[in-house]
């Protein structure tokens, strides 16, 4: 139950499995602390064109049944951005900084292709991913989805979005209107 699977964002082809004392490492240093201490107040730059080089990836954490922990009931799937030096920025310092943004939406549409991308290579897989409430009225997040329910109408089934209480409650309409549209 330990093992996360990282499916990165340039090589769609390659599952890694990572250490869990990896992950501790890239905690200690990580890319938003540095920032920080060596006075790079432009963290949101540093993302941008950390996601235009495509270093984003997906973590699979897998969550089991209450009844019967030996079972997999389905995978988060949280995203991963790496800075240039391969450092993941930690998505709790990162998120509250870009969710009202459009580098928000950016980072859900992200998050949504490489979703659907593994469902699709994946049949029996069941995955969840966050989405904030705004991007559920985002265009190119919209078309993302609709067009591949479209295409592999099986994956709606199979898909879970986690929006935060407090997100959805901001924007409780678009939320309502989108549960009843999809």
């Amino acid at each position: 139950l330990n093992t996360i699977l990282a499916l990165t964002g340039q090589i769609f082809g390659m599952v890694d499995v990572l250490d869990p004392n990896l992950m501790a490492m890239q905690v200690e240093s990580d890319p938003f602390t540095h920032a920080v201490e060596s006075h790079d107040n432009d963290i949101l730059l540093i993302v941008g064109g950390t996601i235009a080089a495509g270093r984003t990836s997906l973590a699979f954490q897998p969550v089991v049944l209450a009844n019967d922990p030996s079972r997999i009931a389905f995978y988060e799937g949280l995203i991963r951005i790496q800075d240039r030096a391969g450092r993941t920025i930690p998505a709790a310092h990162l998120i509250p900084l870009v969710e009202a943004m459009d580098l928000g939406r950016q980072i859900d549409s992200i998050s949504l292709d490489l979703a659907l991308w593994f469902l699709a290579q994946n049949s029996a897989a069941k995955l969840s991913v966050n989405v904030s409430a705004r991007s559920l009225g985002d265009t190119i997040w919209l078309n993302t989805l609709d067009a591949a329910l479209w295409q592999q109408t099986h994956l709606g089934n199979r898909l879970i979005f986690e929006i935060s209480e407090s997100s959805a409650m901001m924007l409780n309409e678009l939320v309502i209107r989108f549960m009843k549209e999809v």
